[in-house]
């Protein structure tokens, strides 16, 4: 798979689950940080999202921020991918559309290689 570096999010849901995107939805609002906080399934030291949350981190290469600790794309230590926050996720409006990528076990690298892989700048997990 060609990997395109300026891909902005992904996210994870349901401990498996990986979501992909170059935007966030207008509908998704960002939540209390306290509101994601249910572990991966691959890692339980990594949080996964909450009930209607996900967890989201955007690309580096397409939009820096000021999030210190940065996920690393495994096999491609010089992309990386910032943790944005906690936002609003439901079954009826995804924070981000593309997806789910069901993986187990979940962890928030492999999400983080899975959306890279296909050109997206958001990636997000959730429980």
């Amino acid at each position: 798979m060609i990997r395109a570096s300026n891909a902005e999010s992904l996210t994870q849901e349901y401990t498996t689950q990986c979501y992909c995107a170059n935007m966030l939805a207008s509908t998704s609002t960002q939540l209390t940080a306290t509101s994601c906080n249910i572990p991966c399934g691959g890692n339980k030291t990594q949080t996964c999202g909450g009930s209607n949350a996900i967890s989201l981190y955007n690309n580096t290469l397409y939009s820096p921020t000021r999030i210190v600790s940065p996920v690393i794309v495994p096999g491609n230590s010089a992309i990386s991918y910032n943790y944005t926050g906690c936002y609003t996720d439901n079954v009826s409006g995804h924070a981000l559309p593309v997806g789910p990528s069901n993986v187990s076990p979940m962890t928030v690298e492999v999400c983080a290689g899975i959306c890279f892989d296909q050109g997206m700048s958001y990636f997000g997990v959730e429980v």
